[in-house]
This record gives structure tokens, sequence and C-alpha cells, in this order.
């Protein structure tokens, strides 16, 4: 399904290295919701803790700036927090999946190529290669909630395992 017949809203999708876990927010479709509940604290422990946020599986829609294809890339193992606009992808729970990661700003590299400051799946012989934006220092690329047609018949690929928990 091409970005033009969408007229939906797209959020940014974050990297975020002091996360342990990945986060998304109510701009994700929840697929499956685990059996399991964490408490969270934040970088500020005087916040104290949100309790009880569901563990799940969900899906974000990337839509490709050139092709306008939408891709369905999967979140196992995040906490939903759903007041949350955007989310919060963990780098090394990615990168623990197989998912390679090019954090360093392309202007900040000697020798900068098509895959400097992008995220790279290898996944049933498939290769997409997503870039990142910067917004400030944050590395991060555009998504958007899916639709339930969109999930059932779009290319899928996990940026994070399933097992084990």
């Amino acid at each position: 399904m091409a970005v033009a017949e969408l007229q939906v809203e797209e959020h940014p999708t974050d990297m975020d290295s002091h996360a342990d876990t990945c986060v998304v927010g109510k701009n994700a479709l929840i697929v499956h919701k685990l059996d399991r509940q964490v408490n969270v604290t934040g970088f500020d422990p005087s916040q104290g803790k949100v309790k009880n946020l569901d563990l799940v599986s969900a899906a974000l829609a990337y839509d490709c700036p050139t092709t306008g294809e939408a891709t369905i890339l999967m979140v196992h193992q995040a906490v939903h927090v759903p007041t949350m606009e955007n989310n919060l992808l963990c780098p090394m729970q990615m990168r623990m999946n197989d998912i390679q990661l090019n954090e360093c700003p392309k202007f900040m590299e000697q020798a900068p190529t098509d895959t400097s400051h992008t995220l790279r799946i290898f996944q049933d012989g498939e290769e997409p290669c997503i870039p990142f934006g910067l917004q400030g220092v944050t590395s991060y690329f555009p998504t958007r909630k899916p639709t339930t047609l969109e999930l059932s018949t779009c290319q899928r690929f996990d940026l994070t395992a399933e097992d084990p928990e």
C-alpha cells in the first residue's frame, strides 16, 4: 500500500541507548499482550516508578521515502506506555536479534557510505536499509501505526526477538 493512499501522521521512533528494553507508545499497533507486567523507572529516580505496564509485541509501519511502500517492523518484548507519542528502541535488544545499527551521523563519518547512519535488517534473504534522521543528538526514523490490512499484507521484519523472555 503506497503512502499517498493513506492520510496518517508519522511519529519518531528513537534510538535509546540508555534503555534496557524497547518502549512503544500509542502510535504502535499492539499485536499480542504477553502475560507479564513490569515496573519502570526513568532517568530521574525522583519521578518514581510507573507500575504494571504491559509487555507486548507491537507493529510499526515504516514508509519507504523512495518507493512509498510500507514495511511492518515488529517489536517484541516491548514495554507499552499508551500515553507516549513516540517509540524508543533499545539498540542492545535489536543487536541481540542481529539488526545492524550504524548510529554515527553521516556528517561525522570520515568516509560516509549509503549505509552510514542506518538500521539494516538481514532476514529471509531481504536486506532493507532504513536511514536515520537526527533530532538534536538522537537518531530516529519516522513510523506510524499500521492498519490491520497492512499488518496482514505488507512485508514484515522482526527488530527484536520473541524469545527468550
